[in-house]
């Protein structure tokens, strides 16, 4: 991946990650149902996939991987261990027969826009200090993990040229957190 140098390219990475890492979560998810890979394969292959979507997120974020410290990384991981909980809990309940098919489709598809989080993660730890700092800071953004939706939205930060930052609600649904913090821009994000 190229340096992306506009919005539009960011917003393109975002869904392409984000679409990816959903798609191949799905397929893992047929794959257990149809009998083809184990529960265990399953989870391996699962947590994988979203190592991988939150480890690409952190990169784009942060600029490239010149630009990721180990702080950056030890973020992620942080993120990653209480994902990887979630998806243990998640296999236990496959593995009760209190999921169908579709149900485990549908709630593994929502890992991949979670991946979302490490992307505004780094974006807030990367950040250049605004100018002007009577602005609110921005504690938590879109995607971070922190909100209702646990980036299951399409809500976005916009930085501008003078360093301050609002939300901006994606299209259809956005949650409760989300357009809170839209209501109380602009922000620094330092």
């Amino acid at each position: 991946m190229g340096l992306l140098t506009s919005a539009n390219d960011i917003a393109e990475a975002i869904k392409d990650i984000t679409k990816a890492a959903s798609d191949e979560l799905a397929g893992l998810t047929r794959d257990l149902y149809a009998g083809r890979i184990t529960l265990p394969q399953w989870e391996v292959s699962a947590a994988q996939t979203i190592k991988d979507a939150h480890v690409s997120f952190g990169v784009l974020g942060a600029g490239g991987t010149d630009a990721m410290t180990p702080g950056l990384y030890g973020k992620i991981g942080g993120n990653l261990a209480d994902e990887y909980k979630f998806l243990n809990t998640f296999a236990e309940k496959i593995a009760a027969g209190d999921m169908t098919e579709a149900q485990a489709t549908a709630y593994i598809q929502q890992y991949g826009g979670a991946s979302q989080q490490a992307y505004w993660n780094s974006i807030r730890e990367t950040a250049e200090p605004v100018e002007n700092n009577d602005l609110p800071l921005l504690t938590s953004s879109p995607g971070d993990g922190s909100t209702q939706c646990r980036g299951n939205c399409n809500c976005q930060i916009v930085v501008h040229i003078d360093g301050s930052a609002d939300v901006v609600l994606g299209a259809g649904e956005s949650c409760p957190d989300c357009i809170a913090r839209a209501a109380g821009g602009p922000y620094r994000l330092s």
